[in-house]
């Protein structure tokens, strides 16, 4: 039996599911900011840390809060951009905190016309900014 029309199918449908939104958020915005997260935490730079947390402030108040106490439940505050410490704790703190962020994320579709706008142009801008940067400083998005 030929196996190719089954591999062509598989291959597909991976595809197909690789652009299915997260909730309604886009997967390479999700997979940038999980990457960004990573790099930023592990910088030891303090500023771009700051710079970083800080979109937070300029997204979704919903999102925002989310963040909090999934930052509270799971690491209990932000760590240090240092050479002896991280942003988000442990590994196993970070993975914790994560799960909290994407378990509670709510549809795209219920935030309100100006979050969406705050979301999609705001958040996205500063994200990509300092993700960026870390990725040129510290070594390329993985």
């Amino acid at each position: 039996m030929n196996q190719l029309p089954i591999q062509v199918l598989i291959l597909s449908l991976l595809a197909v599911s690789s652009v299915i939104a997260y909730r309604g958020f886009d997967d390479d915005f999700v997979n940038y900011k999980i990457s960004a997260d990573k790099c930023v935490s592990k910088s030891g730079d303090q500023e771009l840390c700051d710079n970083f947390i800080a979109c937070n402030d300029i997204g979704p108040k919903r999102l925002k809060d989310l963040y909090d106490m999934c930052i509270r439940k799971h690491i209990g505050h932000l760590g240090k951009c240092n050479d002896k410490d991280t942003l988000y704790g442990t590994s196993e703190e970070y993975s914790k905190y994560l799960h909290c962020l994407l378990d509670g994320l709510p549809q795209k579709s219920s935030l309100s016309d100006e979050d969406q706008k705050l979301f999609n142009v705001d958040y996205h801008k500063c994200v990509y900014k300092y993700g960026g940067k870390c990725f040129k400083e510290h070594g390329n998005e993985s």
